[in-house]
């Protein structure tokens, strides 16, 4: 995908099984293709985002607007459903009080665990290339 059209960019982590489930979620529903979906790992993360540490995108995904504004972990998640055309609906929730909290601190606890949730052998990621294929 280009950068030219996007107005966001989701930076995540590309060995996650969750994160890649995700990712395969939102590209789902991004139907206007407002969102340029890049793996941390990618060589061209840190050149492009050099003002984001690797500490943080290990930690959290990161969304970036264009406008070079950023959100992390569930503040990125809100964000995410404000975007997405027919999930804009749930982003008020965050206003409920608490709602941020929980969320942050829920996101917190399944990124730290996300290699034993989900992401072992017994769980394929998607689209993930088959060793025996070589790519185009």
């Amino acid at each position: 995908m280009s950068h030219g059209p996007h107005t966001y960019t989701l930076i995540y982590d590309g060995e996650c099984g969750i994160c890649r489930r995700s990712v395969k979620w939102i590209r789902q529903r991004d139907e206007e293709e407002r969102i340029e979906l890049l793996p941390y790992q990618d060589p061209a993360v840190p050149e492009r985002f050099p003002e984001i540490p690797q500490s943080d995108m290990e930690r959290a995904m990161q969304l970036v607007a264009r406008d070079g504004a950023r959100w992390e972990g569930a503040r990125a998640a809100e964000e995410l459903l404000a975007v997405l055309p027919r999930w804009r609906v749930a982003a008020p929730l965050f206003k409920v009080p608490g709602v941020r909290r929980v969320a942050e601190r829920v996101y917190r606890w399944v990124a730290s665990n996300r290699r034993r949730l989900g992401c072992g052998e017994h769980c394929p990621l998607p689209d993930a290339p088959s060793s025996s294929v070589s790519p185009d």
